[in-house]
């Protein structure tokens, strides 16, 4: 069947599975929540995204969420029609448990692990998912109510707090594990969630220093009153942040082995292999998504555990709230239990894992020194111009250093995420309230409808109008009635491959193209009323 946005060969006389298998757009939203459910009456999701290529929006929002390129739509179709294609007798179940299998062992290539590593993999729907997981397995080791302690949500995600205190958002679910007419042996263990500020009233930076003193306070407390804890270091935050700092995690690791467990929130996927490689060898377990550094489709989760964690994971039954959010094919296959999990295909979450592959290859081809080199000409580029223009303040972020977990330097030592206030230019210079943020945030990628739905590609290569798109707006200062926001301008690998491929010609563009975006921006604010 083919959609108003479907790109389609329009190819005839293939399989039986074309009955069971919908049509490309069609996956790429399901398998999900709402908020990548596509709106009928515009053709975007909640992110103003939608599931084909959208060739008239300039991505700078990949620390939210972006549209498929058009690479990796092409390799989509491809990947389509050939399991289209597959044997007529081969049920769909076991073309989706070989698919997925193939997508964990690409993924731990990409990653620089052998193909007989003692990694193991966990996929999910989402970067929500991965913590709701991460807490489920973690809290059976401990016989007191868990302690879970991370960076305030407006860092991390709304839904993350109700995550890792058991309740499940995915697929428009909201289940509690932990109310007292749950069903899990350990319903009694309700974790307590506590947050750890990173900025001040008016956006600006706490100490590190003055951070890690405060999650090491806490984290202590709850390690003494034998409760197990689980602190979450943000690698890197929705405004670029990395905290607590590594140095303050892993002395609290050695300080209480039995007791402290780290989950390195990466979701943004905005770490080199060896740091990955240099939190899992640490002992840490890492959640990343596809969707945020990569600009794979929305929804994506994967998390990586190390062989000390995974072994003592295995000596419990597998939690049985997993049921509502989890496959079989989601786990290594001989874990404990993983049979009563449901053998539900969910082929959105695949084909959503493919487009985030295939954007991962091309930028794993890239040569390291270039990659660096353009990424301080591109961070120096838009700090020089938001510092110089009344209409901008950049707010700062924390250094990347992440010593003494690696001494190593990489590309994801650069920053990547660039938050940056609004103010009025032209009055009183105050600056825009998180309200009238939102509005710039809608209006710099005002939607071109016809009809009341958006246009397919081939109407977009005529349309006149560019338009752009940063990560949604982030705020603090939650004394106020409405508080300050900011917008992001992220750098993304999709970026970084369109800048390297053909140096002589495309590094310059990408600069000058994201320079005459804040130019767009400044404009917006110069005249917004």
């Amino acid at each position: 069947m083919k959609t108003k946005l479907q790109i389609s060969t329009g190819r005839k006389n293939i399989s039986k599975h074309r009955e069971s298998l919908p049509a490309l757009p069609d996956l790429l939203v399901s398998g999900g929540d709402k908020r990548i459910a596509i709106n009928p009456e515009t053709g975007y999701n909640h992110y103003y995204c939608q599931p084909a290529p959208d060739l008239l929006l300039r991505t700078y929002g990949s620390t939210t969420a972006s549209s498929i390129s058009f690479r990796s739509y092409q390799k989509l179709e491809q990947m389509h029609d050939r399991l289209l294609h597959r044997n007529n007798h081969t049920p769909l179940h076991q073309i989706y448990a070989e698919e997925m299998d193939r997508i964990r062992r690409a993924l731990l290539d990409l990653c620089g692990f052998k193909e007989k590593s003692d990694v193991e993999l966990i996929f999910a729907a989402s970067g929500t998912d991965l913590h709701y997981i991460a807490a489920l397995l973690d809290r059976q080791m401990g016989k007191y109510p868990p302690l879970v302690i991370m960076v305030s949500p407006t860092e991390s995600g709304t839904g993350i707090p109700d995550a890792l205190s058991g309740k499940s958002l995915s697929f428009g679910k909201n289940t509690d594990s932990f109310s007292s007419s749950g069903t899990s042996s350990s319903q009694n263990l309700k974790p307590d969630v506590l947050f750890v500020q990173l900025r001040r009233e008016d956006g600006s930076l706490r100490p590190s220093l003055e951070i890690d003193s405060e999650f090491e306070l806490l984290a202590k407390k709850g390690a003494l009153h034998n409760r197990r804890v689980l602190i979450v270091m943000t690698d890197i935050s929705k405004s670029g942040c990395l905290s607590p700092t590594p140095a303050c995690a892993l002395a609290l690791l050695e300080k209480f082995p039995e007791k402290v467990t780290i989950l390195v929130d990466a979701c943004q996927f905005r770490i080199a292999p060896e740091t990955l490689k240099a939190y899992l060898g640490a002992g840490c377990m890492v959640a990343l998504t596809g969707s945020k550094f990569l600009t794979g489709p929305a929804f994506s989760g994967v998390l990586f555990l190390p062989p000390q964690l995974s072994f003592r994971y295995r000596s419990f039954p597998l939690p049985q709230e997993l049921k509502s959010i989890s496959a079989i094919s989601y786990w290594p296959v001989d874990w404990p239990g993983v049979s009563l999990l449901p053998p539900i295909p969910n082929f959105g979450l695949l084909f959503r894992w493919e487009a985030a592959l295939e954007e991962l290859r091309a930028f794993r081809t890239l040569h390291g020194p270039s990659v660096m080199n353009f990424m301080q000409k591109f961070r120096n580029a838009i700090l020089e111009r938001l510092e110089g223009d009344p209409a901008f303040s950049p707010l700062p972020v924390t250094g990347m250093d992440r010593s003494p977990l690696s001494r190593s330097t990489d590309w994801d030592s650069i920053q990547t995420i660039f938050p940056f206030q609004l103010f009025h230019a032209r009055t009183d210079h105050k600056p825009l309230s998180m309200a009238q943020t939102v509005q710039i945030y809608q209006q710099l990628q005002y939607l071109p409808f016809q009809s009341g739905r958006a246009l397919a590609v081939n109407e977009q290569k005529g349309a006149a109008k560019t338009r752009l798109q940063f990560g949604q707006p982030v705020s603090w200062g939650s004394n106020h009635t409405d508080p300050p926001g900011a917008l992001r301008l992220s750098l993304s690998s999709r970026l970084i491959v369109e800048s390297l491929q053909d140096e002589s010609s495309e590094a310059g563009k990408v600069i000058e193209r994201t320079l005459e975006a804040l130019d767009n921006v400044s404009a917006y604010v110069h005249d917004f009323k």
